[in-house]
């Protein structure tokens, strides 16, 4: 060995890591955007709310700020983390439903009046691509609640360290 000549570092050797921002118990909720049908009457300020009951789950519910403007397209870029028991959660991810429901928020003097929030539409849908994939981008159904009528699409994004398999 030379004097003043360290020896090459050696990097650890990891198998790759997809998220590696995230926590092995974490899973990152984007709720981005979404896009309502014509026969929905526009509203002037929305909101969305993801629910999951996965046991230890915390939070088991996220929702969005509101829309200050009337769109049929309103877009929130909303971010949460989702913390989960990762042994435990399989079968959940394979088998169990999420979903996320959108609202039209009270507004004007409606409001001062014990007006609520009405419910626009609910998509329902199973985390299984997640089984598979660290990041799954996805638009899913939203469907009214009264009459199960297609009433437009909302646009998620879940991310974890790395796929379960």
């Amino acid at each position: 060995r030379l004097r003043g000549v360290s020896a090459p570092a050696t990097r650890a050797r990891h198998p790759c890591v997809p998220n590696a921002d995230l926590a092995e118990t974490e899973m990152e909720l984007k709720i981005l955007s979404a896009k309502l049908y014509d026969t929905v009457e526009e509203p002037t300020s929305s909101y969305a709310t993801f629910n999951w009951s996965l046991t230890g789950a915390l939070p088991t519910s996220v929702t969005t700020e509101r829309t200050e403007r009337h769109s049929r397209a309103p877009e929130w870029q909303h971010r949460s983390l989702l913390s989960f028991e990762r042994r435990s959660s399989r079968t959940f991810f394979a088998n169990k439903r999420c979903s996320i429901d959108m609202y039209t928020a009270a507004h004007g003097l409606g409001k001062w009046f014990g007006a609520t929030d009405q419910h626009i539409g609910r998509a329902e849908f199973k985390l299984t691509p997640l089984l598979e994939q660290a990041t799954w981008l996805t638009e899913q159904l939203l469907r009214s609640p009264d009459d199960n009528r297609k009433v437009g699409f909302i646009k998620v994004q879940f991310r974890l360290r790395d796929a379960f398999d």
